[in-house]
Formats: C-alpha cells, sequence, structure tokens
C-alpha cells in the first residue's frame, strides 16, 4: 500500500502541470517568472529548479515539456508543452486516479485552494465546451455527444483496463473496497450508484430526454431515443448469439 505522504509530491506537480497546459491553451506565455508568480509562488530562482523536475516527471507520465530560453525576456526561461491539451487531459485523470487512490486509503484531508481552483476551471471549461457543440476532452467539433470517438475511445480503454484490473483483484472498481463474492461494487458503492442512477434518469424523463444517454430526445411514447433503442436492440442480438455458441 503507498503511504500517504508519497502521493503529495506527485499530486503537487500533477496540478503544476494542469495549470501550465491550462494557461497554454489560453495563450499565456508560461515564463519562468509567470510560473514563479502566478502558478507555484515561488521566487523565481527555486522556480527553474521545479521545472526542470516537472519535465523529467511529465516524461515519465507520457508527455513532453520543453524548456526554452525566452527572446524576450533573454535568460529566462519558456515553458513550452508539446500538446498542451493531451496534457491537460492525461493530467486529469492522473489527477482522477489519485483521487480514487486518497478514498481507498480513507485520507480525509480538505481540498487545497489550488485542487478547487483547478476542479472549478474543468468544470467551467466542460460546461462552456458542452454549450458550444465541442468535446468536452479536446474541443472537436460534435454532434449530439459530450465527447468525440476518440477521447470515448480513449476513455473507454482507459475504464475498462481499470474495471478488469480492479474485478480481477476483489475489489470495488469505484473505491477498491473489498467487494462480496462476484459483486463488482461495494455495499457503499452500489447504493450510491443507484441513487445518482435514478435521479438522472428522473432529470432526463422530465426534460423529455432519454433515461440512457441524456442527450438525444426521447422517442414519443419510450423513455429512450432511438440511437439507444437501437444499440440495446443490437446488444440484446449479441447477447442471444453467444448463448447460442454455448
Amino acid at each position: 500500500m503507498v503511504a500517504a505522504t508519497s502521493r503529495a509530491p506527485n499530486v503537487e506537480r500533477l496540478l503544476d502541470l494542469a495549470e501550465i497546459a491550462r494557461f497554454t491553451l489560453e495563450g499565456e506565455r508560461v515564463t519562468q517568472a509567470f510560473f514563479s508568480q502566478r502558478i507555484h509562488g515561488l521566487a523565481a530562482k527555486s522556480a527553474s529548479t521545479v521545472l526542470r523536475r516537472l519535465t523529467g516527471f511529465a516524461l515519465e507520465i507520457g508527455h513532453e515539456i520543453r524548456m526554452e530560453r525566452d527572446r524576450d525576456t533573454g535568460g529566462s526561461w519558456l515553458v513550452v508543452p508539446a500538446d498542451p491539451q493531451r496534457l491537460l487531459v492525461g493530467v486529469t485523470r492522473e489527477l482522477d486516479l489519485a483521487s480514487s487512490l486518497d478514498r481507498r486509503l480513507k485520507l480525509q484531508r480538505p481540498r487545497t485552494r489550488r485542487e478547487r481552483r483547478h476542479q472549478e476551471y474543468i468544470r467551467e471549461r466542460r460546461a462552456r465546451f458542452r454549450a458550444a457543440s465541442l468535446c468536452i476532452h479536446c474541443a472537436t467539433p460534435v454532434v449530439d455527444c459530450a465527447a468525440c470517438e476518440t477521447c470515448r475511445q480513449d476513455h473507454a480503454t482507459w475504464a475498462s483496463t481499470r474495471y478488469e484490473d480492479r474485478k480481477a483483484r476483489g475489489v470495488c472498481w469505484r473505491c477498491e473496497d473489498p467487494v462480496d463474492g462476484d459483486a463488482v461494487h461495494c455495499s457503499a458503492c452500489a447504493s450510491s450508484v443507484a441513487k445518482i442512477a435514478a435521479k438522472r434518469r428522473s432529470t432526463a424523463a422530465s426534460q423529455g430526454l432519454c433515461s440512457r444517454c441524456a442527450v438525444r430526445t426521447a422517442e414519443k411514447g419510450r423513455r429512450c431515443c432511438q440511437t439507444c433503442l437501437d444499440l440495446a436492440k443490437a446488444y440484446r442480438a449479441r447477447s442471444r448469439s453467444s448463448l447460442r455458441a454455448k
């Protein structure tokens, strides 16, 4: 089991990377001075060391950040993420995993101001993209859905891998607490999931939306949209074929 104290430096680094990606996407030039004043609150001299460590940490989690000399200021460093959009998405997922680990270790620490600021930014950004019919992750134009096909596939792969790993270990796939028998949720998460699903279906129905996807309009006399009905029909056909094959 990972000790709680060993998680703190990595969470701080993830938050730093998230802020760098966010400011870069907003058109800011993240210089050494900008990083020390607006992100980390360090002295400019100390910021250089932290930035170098961040570039190494970013490589460890599969992202590239370059340190370039800022031509406008002369000797200062300029932080340039190779792909700030991918960096922000990846770091957000890493922070989600860190939060999951926190729950598993029963850590009840309050969120820091920087963590709250990052979560608020993610919520506002997703709401803004959703209203503009853009993918909530990469801002690609979408129609009648929250995420583009590429991001849905990436998330499905990540979620499936996490689900299978936790199921094989006999723990809840949400919080990693022990489960009974072949269940995939612990009793607390099962109750929580049921309440969330019921509320989501009720809200969607009251707005005339599909109770499954909560995005498209439900068919007349039905609780689901035609797309979800077709998907459910195809799933039942595959299940019947699988049973016959056995």
